[in-house]
């Protein structure tokens, strides 16, 4: 803790959050998901990348969400992570998480989740018992962006955060701190 302490740290906060359950406390071991608006030609190219990986593809297989992206963002979390999504700050974008893949998440994990962008089902989102930083509700669905890459370097604004960094969002501090990796 020495190390930390005689370290600047910068680019590690961001805040101006929307909180669910500001009572409880985030903390985890981030797991990135980037996202960029839809360029039919990459969108190609990443979904082929993933045809490899025998995801499911119904609910009853373990599916969730659309497309091949949303299946490995829930299937690379683990106990204590907290999934830390770039959706650039958007809203107007729609929610890529809902009520559905928040409950699939805290099943994972037993944490939650940090979102530059909006949510969906806000209302089913807070019957769930974890920890979700967000913009904003929307009541849309995801559009016009697609999932760009999983456990990659992000941007939360104006954060940079790294995959295994440490996620941490209390009542002291009501909005996630992003420790460098330590």
């Amino acid at each position: 803790m020495d190390r930390v302490a005689a370290t600047r740290i910068t680019h590690q906060y961001e805040g101006k959050w929307q909180v669910a359950h500001p009572d409880q406390k985030l903390v985890g071991r981030a797991v990135t998901a980037h996202y960029l608006p839809v360029r039919p030609d990459l969108f190609q190219v990443i979904e082929g990348q993933n045809k490899g990986l025998q995801l499911p593809h119904t609910p009853s297989e373990g599916a969730v969400g659309h497309g091949t992206g949303y299946r490995r963002m829930v299937d690379v979390l683990q106990k204590s992570d907290v999934l830390v999504v770039d959706l650039f700050g958007s809203v107007d974008a729609g929610g890529p998480i809902g009520d559905n893949m928040a409950t699939a998440i805290y099943a994972a994990t037993h944490a939650g989740l940090v979102i530059d962008g909006a949510v969906r089902d806000l209302e089913g989102i807070l019957e769930i018992p974890m920890g979700t930083y967000f913009r904003a509700p929307h009541p849309a669905a995801v559009n016009d962006v697609m999932l760009s890459g999983i456990n990659i370097p992000i941007r939360i604004g104006g954060a940079a955060v790294m995959p295994g960094d440490v996620v941490l969002g209390d009542i002291a501090s009501p909005c996630p701190t992003i420790p460098w990796s330590v």
